[in-house]
């Protein structure tokens, strides 16, 4: 091999150099243009992603006002829809209350004429319906729906009537409570005698009319303007008697017997 062939070698071997050199150079210019391009992306991503947060922070802000502004308002409409339901459970509860007592003033008006018929047979002189009575202190009122007494005083005993239109457990509790409560408020003249209740009624369960009649009441019932007494032939009413104080003091009839007034004239001596 002469000295020119190696001298060409040589050059060979330095161009190839010289451009596997401007190659990598090239190569690695492209790359760092790369990797700027990929830390500009990743910058524009990082700001796309605090932008989308802020977004996604204002849209909680913004849903949280509207949930609150809905959960007002849904307050507000319950609290209103609460008020009309109680102003006409209120006004339904009145009209109700007044159809009941029209209702009650009824069924007592066309019980009277045969109340009437009923105590005459008892032997009652005096009969007064609806007879309302009060407290001295006027704090207490008792309303008796029918009361039958002998205005003569030939027959010592009272009769109380409670009228309902339809009889229950309730109704056989106010009519004894009726005939207690006369005894504190009813007229001094007849409070201390012996009471007799009547119930009478438009509508009788069935078994009403014995839990009644165990209680010692007469039972009747309404209808129209004539009445029928239901109570068995063997009954045996029970008459509520004035009960002695525990002092032992009596202020009128004890156990429905009248007290025995002392003769005011003093008897002559000759």
């Amino acid at each position: 091999m002469t000295d020119q062939d190696l001298k060409d070698m040589l050059a060979d071997l330095l161009r190839s150099q010289a451009e596997a050199r401007a190659e990598a150079s090239q190569q690695l210019k492209e790359l760092r243009d790369s990797q700027k391009e990929t830390d500009r992306q990743l910058k524009g991503t990082d700001q796309q992603s605090k932008e989308t947060d802020g977004q996604l922070r204002e849209l909680q802000k913004e849903t949280y006002r509207q949930m609150k502004e809905a959960s007002a308002e849904m307050d507000r409409q319950r609290k209103e829809a609460s008020a009309e339901t109680d102003r006409q459970l209120h006004y339904v509860g009145r009209l109700v209350g007044d159809i009941g007592n029209k209702f009650g003033r009824f069924t007592e008006g066309m019980a009277e004429p045969s109340m009437r018929k009923l105590l005459d047979s008892f032997g009652m002189t005096a009969i007064h319906p609806r007879a309302l009575f009060r407290s001295e202190d006027r704090s207490r009122t008792l309303e008796v729906d029918v009361l039958g007494y002998d205005r003569g005083d030939l027959r010592e005993e009272v009769y109380i009537v409670e009228v309902k239109s339809l009889l229950t457990p309730e109704g056989i509790t106010q009519a004894l409570k009726t005939i207690a409560d006369f005894r504190e408020l009813g007229p001094v003249a007849l409070r201390h005698r012996p009471i007799y209740g009547v119930i009478a009624a438009v509508d009788i369960p069935e078994g009403m009319d014995k839990a009644v009649t165990r209680r010692g009441l007469y039972l009747a019932r309404i209808n129209e303007d004539t009445f029928q007494l239901l109570t068995p032939p063997d009954f045996k009413p029970k008459a509520f008697l004035y009960e002695t104080p525990p002092n032992g003091r009596s202020n009128g009839r004890a156990n429905g017997r009248p007290k025995k007034k002392k003769s005011s004239k003093k008897r002559s001596t000759k």
